[in-house]
Parts: C-alpha cells; sequence; structure tokens
C-alpha cells in the first residue's frame, strides 16, 4: 500500500488541507509554486499546507525562518513522513534523524 501523505492535523486544520487561500509577497508565492514541483508526492495539498510546512522545516529542522527553494530535498519528505506518523519533529534534532521517517519510499 502506498504511503499517502496528509497536510491536517499537523500543518493546516481539518478542512484546509487543499486550500490555496495564502498571502504572501511574490517570492515567496514563487517558492511555494517551486514546493509544487518538486515534490508531486504532496500534489493534493494547497498552497497555505505547503506554504506552513516548509516552514515548519525551515524552523525546526533548519533553524531558519525559511531556507530558500533551490532544489528537491528528501529530508523535507522525511519530515513530513515524520510530522503525520510519529508527531512533532524534535526542534533542532539532528537532521539525520528524519531518515527513520521513510514509511513514504515503500
Amino acid at each position: 500500500m502506498q504511503f499517502v501523505f496528509t497536510p491536517s492535523p499537523h500543518f493546516v486544520n481539518p478542512g484546509h488541507e487543499a486550500s490555496s487561500d495564502l498571502h504572501v509577497d511574490s517570492e515567496t508565492a514563487t517558492d511555494v509554486a517551486k514546493l509544487r514541483d518538486l515534490y508531486p508526492e504532496l500534489g493534493s495539498w494547497g498552497d497555505l499546507a505547503l506554504y506552513v510546512a516548509w516552514g515548519s522545516f525551515s524552523q525546526q529542522v533548519n533553524m531558519i525562518s525559511w531556507e530558500p527553494i533551490t532544489e528537491r530535498e528528501e529530508d523535507f519528505l522525511h519530515f513530513c513522513c515524520w510530522e503525520q506518523t510519529r508527531g512533532e519533529f524534535p526542534w533542532g534534532n539532528d537532521r539525520r534523524e528524519l531518515a527513520q521517517a521513510n514509511k513514504w519510499k515503500f
């Protein structure tokens, strides 16, 4: 059975999974569009969910408010899987631990 990523309740409230209601500057909007292109596994997620998930990943793992999006990072999918299957990823934990949350690969 293929793993299905869900953005609620860990990133957005139920009912807002596909919300495109996002009010950000043009640079951030471009980044969210890049997320959509780089992560087809999250194709059913709305802009709001992608934005919140990437922001959480940037803060909890990279310890920065918003990591610029330049290329695909499997650790982002590991992070989303962790949040969905294990709960909140501890702030500042070693990112190598994220690879343990790899159910999405199988």
